[in-house]
């Protein structure tokens, strides 16, 4: 089964995919934003610190400079001066590293092994340029090649009139590393929470349903035909109780199809029997209306009119006796195949000749399309030709027009034969109910027409038996229906 196909058909795999990708994007979502606000707080916090140090250690610097009087003698000495004194400032190990630098091309000096690229220029230009104390983050870069990551605040300092920029770098190295144990602890309960969430959504995915998957199945035997499958009830909670209403509902099914069993069993028997009893009687009836309608001439006009009128119901009555008989036999599984090579063209002219006088009756031309002349298989020629001539006799019956069609042809290893009217055609809920025994589609034209209602539902029962089908479908041309039948062709000759 393609993975497409697995996500349609699995409700529990739908189910647990989207919440492991909600609860993945919660997790993160929640893990990104505290593992920034602790960031923020940390660095936020080493920023307040490192200013306020700062500004204790400018004025550190300019009382050094202002130690050594209005009129300095050496701009060096001064310059190392500030730099010891806030060095010394710093302790072990160093709280910030210094760095002093000129504007005018005066001496420079630093904390040991620190250099002055330290400071971008882009700081040291702002510093002098707004006069005023800032700061940014940056690296401490030493002489041995090492780097750290760092605070840089800055301010301006006059020495001997010259403008000089003080900057204090402070590491961020501890706050790093309290970041990475921060990060790294939120990481790890990430882990354990999304693997723990995503557990007992699978659990509670299964908890639901394992029970709706094993109703599934049970409605699948039921619907087989294993009629006393259960589900298991456990418990006393609402899937306890929801299994339980399951099983009243088809103990009550089964009750009522073993009624309907029972009840079509009686019924097929009554008409089975009916019919068979009603042989006797009819043919005695048959020989006396027969005698009558062959002397109908030596009676007065009602009774000779009485006479053809008794012949003719007779008639009709004796292709419903026959009908039952049929529907009896087929209800008993007695309406055995006898299969024979059968060339379909004459096969649909035989049927279009026994009907001819009821089409030529009602005005109806009948035409035969794509009719293969060449066409030979193996079927049992009288039942297809009973339900062709069904097919006609309904399609005749109900034409609106002066036309009937008729199309014979293979194809994809079917053997298809429609029957096409113009008539008012079939609405979709009758063309479900078409082939039900005794239906009619308008009662009070069918009485007009006489039938007993018998003729789909044998002619669908002749296709079946040849793992057939009758399809019903509009007529693509104009108002009207086609019936099509359509029989798979176990063997096809086609003769040279």
């Amino acid at each position: 089964m393609s993975p497409l196909a697995r996500w349609r058909k699995s409700l529990s795999l739908r189910v647990v995919a989207s919440s492991s990708l909600l609860i993945l994007a919660i997790v993160i979502g929640s893990s990104a934003l505290l593992v920034n606000q602790v960031q923020s707080g940390v660095i936020e916090a080493k920023v307040e610190d490192s200013l306020v140090d700062a500004v204790v250690g400018l004025e550190v610097a300019r009382d050094v400079v202002d130690s050594f009087g209005p009129n300095i003698s050496s701009t060096a000495a001064v310059v190392d001066s500030v730099v010891a004194s806030l060095a010394r400032r710093s302790g072990v190990p160093a709280a910030y590293e210094v760095l002093l630098l000129s504007d005018g091309g005066g001496p420079e000096r630093s904390s040991k092994g620190v250099l002055p690229g330290s400071v971008s220029a882009q700081l040291l230009l702002q510093v002098f340029a707004e006069n005023s104390q800032l700061w940014t983050y940056t690296n401490i870069d030493y002489v041995d090649g090492n780097s750290t990551p760092a605070i840089a605040v800055g301010a301006p300092l006059n020495i001997a009139e010259q403008p000089y920029g003080l900057f204090l770098l402070y590491q961020t190295t501890q706050q790093q590393e309290l970041l990475d144990v921060v990060q790294s602890a939120i990481l790890f309960i990430s882990v354990i929470l999304i693997a723990s969430l995503i557990f007992v959504v699978v659990l509670l995915t299964r908890r639901i349903t394992d029970p709706i998957r094993a109703a599934a199945d049970t409605a699948q035997k039921i619907a087989s035909g294993l009629l006393d499958e259960r589900l298991v009830v456990s418990g006393e909670d609402e899937v306890a109780r929801w299994a339980h209403s399951f099983n009243s509902m088809t103990a009550t099914l089964e009750k009522q199809i073993k009624q309907l069993e029972d009840l079509s069993v009686i019924q097929q028997r009554f008409v089975s029997d009916v019919s068979h009893e009603l042989r006797t009687p009819v043919t005695t009836v048959r020989l006396a209306a027969d005698l009558l309608h062959s002397k109908r001439e030596d009676f007065p006009p009602e009774v000779a009119r009485a006479a053809e009128l008794l012949q003719g119901e007779l008639d009709r009555f004796e292709i419903m006796l026959a009908d039952l008989l049929e529907i009896s036999r087929m209800d008993a599984g007695a309406a055995a195949l006898s299969l024979s090579p059968t060339k379909i063209s004459e096969l649909v002219q035989r049927v279009i000749d026994s009907v001819m006088p009821v089409a030529t009756a009602a005005n109806i031309k009948i035409s035969v399309l794509h009719n293969d002349t060449e066409l030979e298989v193996n079927v049992d020629s009288r039942r297809i030709e009973r339900a062709l001539r069904n097919l006609l006799t309904n399609a005749i019956k109900h034409s609106g027009s002066t036309d009937v069609n008729i199309e014979c042809l293979s194809s994809d290893g079917f053997l298809e034969i429609a029957v096409t009217d113009f008539g008012i055609g079939l609405t979709e809920e009758q063309r479900i109910q078409v082939f039900r025994r005794f239906w009619r589609a308008d009662p009070s034209r069918a009485r007009d027409h006489g039938g007993s209602g018998l003729g789909l539902s044998i002619a669908l029962e002749d296709v079946k038996q040849h793992d057939g089908e009758i399809l019903v479908e509009e007529n693509p041309d104009k108002p009207g229906v086609r019936f099509k039948i359509r029989i798979p062709i176990t063997e096809l000759v086609i003769p040279q």
